[in-house]
């Protein structure tokens, strides 16, 4: 790995700064002149080289827990296994779901399928000219599109989309798959957009919502227990009301997002492609 090419697609370098300073190895944090400052912030380049260093010393430390084909699945994911904070490196399929653009698509969607529709009607008539499909076909399709466009009405697109920007916000999330696992294992987790060094939606692009091209994620576990606490009473009637009224609105969060074990909550560091 001391050597390996790394192609980095998304990096919490604030993160990476603090664990660099926490395990004291050598970077080049300290020779930016080398790799070249950006306006604002490092280059690509020093991060690149700040974050393999990092991920080395971790793994010749042992601090660092590779999960992917060669994992044992039977007897090593278990509950008892993962600690909170624990440092894990993934390999497997990616999914990137990335819900700002989500939101945003949900609120043109009529419009979007409007103009679809126009497109795929204004084809049929030319075929119909053509003699190449009936009037008939024609009608149908026409019924077809205005089912479809009743459906989203259905849907209150415009309340759902408020929902999903309340429960998700302007994260994106990523769910990894670890290669070799069989039964559900996952881990999932929600990056900061503003992280990603290549937008989530060029990403998208490329190679559509998942990504099957043995990525691997850096991460930091997030372990909860298994009850939540109860209210802690302070005897204050106010700040008591309230303050059941902030764990139920976290109850239902985590409802909505938050994943049951055999899948584990993460926290991303990398994404990386191997070169």
């Amino acid at each position: 790995m001391a050597n390996a090419l790394r192609d980095l697609i998304y990096l919490d370098f604030e993160r990476v700064r603090s664990l660099v300073a926490q395990t004291g190895v050598a970077t080049q944090l300290g020779e930016e002149g080398r790799f070249g400052r950006a306006e604002g912030g490092e280059t690509r380049a020093l991060q690149t080289a700040v974050f393999g260093v990092l991920e080395q010393a971790l793994v010749e430390g042992g601090k660092l827990m590779r999960i992917g084909p060669d994992f044992d699945y039977s007897s090593g994911w278990r509950q008892e296994t993962f600690k909170d904070g624990q440092l894990v490196q993934v390999t497997g399929m990616l999914r990137i779901l990335d819900y700002p653009w989500l939101a945003s698509v949900m609120e043109t969607m009529p419009r979007m399928l409007k103009v679809t529709h126009r497109a795929e009607l204004s084809a049929l008539k030319t075929k119909r000219e053509a003699h190449q499909i009936t009037q008939a076909e024609v009608d149908q399709k026409v019924k077809e599109h205005q089912a479809q466009l009743k459906d989203l009405e259905n849907w209150k697109m415009e309340e759902l989309t408020e929902v999903v920007r309340e429960l998700f916000g302007q994260s994106v999330r990523v769910k990894v798959l670890p290669y070799g696992s069989k039964g559900g294992e996952m881990l999932v987790g929600s990056c900061e957009p503003r992280l990603f060094l290549e937008s989530p939606a060029m990403l998208s692009q490329n190679y559509g919502t998942d990504i099957n091209a043995a990525w691997t994620v850096v991460g930091m576990l997030n372990v909860t227990p298994a009850a939540p606490t109860p209210p802690l009473a302070t005897g204050n009637a106010v700040e008591d009301m309230f303050e059941r009224l902030a764990l139920a609105v976290n109850r239902v969060h985590r409802v909505a997002s938050s994943p049951d074990f055999p899948a584990l909550a993460m926290t991303p560091v990398a994404i990386y492609r191997s070169l």
